[in-house]
């Protein structure tokens, strides 16, 4: 299998399945030109689930679509193999992004307003600190 980066970088060459090592970060399929009968699709490495997709160059026959009836919370994805990538169903990673809010919040449902007296109109209002 022969892979051209492009953008004029210099041509890579490997055999068919070795593995192809490449330390640029952004190396996607736009990035990757492949040969003849040839192409490129984004596949997870077949030893190391959850990994980050790699451009692969398969041929052309090979059936590179991705149509699992995955289970919730879970997507489809293509793993590497010695011929053609296989489909298969994996879990999406849970990510947090609400953060718990700062100590200093009156959590109002929990404490009720800490104030010193009862409050006419006009009054400032104490706190108890």
């Amino acid at each position: 299998m022969a892979v051209a980066m492009l953008h004029g970088a210099e041509t890579i060459e490997t055999d068919v399945g070795d593995e192809l090592a490449i330390p640029f970060p952004f190396l996607t399929c736009a990035t990757v030109l492949c040969i003849p009968d040839y192409k490129c699709v984004m596949v997870e490495p077949a030893n190391c689930v959850g990994c980050r997709a790699v451009p692969r160059c398969v041929q052309r026959e090979c059936d590179t679509s991705c149509v699992l009836p995955c289970a919730f919370l879970s997507r489809c994805v293509l793993v590497a193999t010695d011929c053609c990538p296989k489909a298969t169903c994996r879990r999406r990673p849970i990510i947090f992004t609400i953060e718990p809010p700062p100590e200093e919040t009156i959590r109002f449902t929990i404490e009720p307003p800490k104030v010193t007296a009862i409050v006419k109109p006009g009054d400032p209002v104490m706190q108890i600190p």
